[in-house]
């Protein structure tokens, strides 16, 4: 499949936020393959255990992977689309743990893709080489 713009996801993220519940379920998961035709750097396997913040109601799930524009975290529980996240991650190549905020884009039977927010990005100005010293580490997933 050729890559799709975009904007034209964002639309289509917004207008699904609009649809019955079923519909957007359809209408995220039809786009999501889209999506990752879209990305700029691939995603990067990390697992940790997260415990992450939606308003002020915590949950606990693992991050599956990342990249520098978001993360998918493997969880359950009631979550809607555009809600807002905030969650601290710990690197073997950083000093410092990293927060990290972001927004929920995609929703599926086994978590939660984050799209990391503008503010975000611009705090952590080095997360690509922050993921990419930590791959080097680590070691690729299978």
């Amino acid at each position: 499949m050729s890559s799709v713009d975009k904007n034209t996801i964002r639309r289509l993220e917004l207008i699904a936020e609009e649809l019955p519940h079923k519909r957007r379920q359809e209408l995220l998961d039809l786009i999501s393959d889209w999506r990752k035709d879209t990305r700029q750097t691939k995603r990067e396997t990390y697992t940790e255990l997260v415990k992450f913040f939606t308003g002020q109601v915590v949950h606990y799930g693992h991050v599956k992977d990342i990249n520098v524009g978001g993360c998918f975290i493997e969880c359950r529980g009631a979550f809607q689309l555009g809600e807002p996240v905030k969650f601290t991650l710990t690197f073997i190549s950083s000093p410092n743990p990293v927060r990290l905020t972001g927004t929920i884009v995609r929703m599926t039977a086994k978590g939660i893709g984050i799209r990391f927010d503008d503010e975000c990005l611009n705090r952590v100005k080095n997360m690509e080489m922050i993921i990419a010293k930590h791959v080097q580490i680590i070691g690729r997933g299978t």
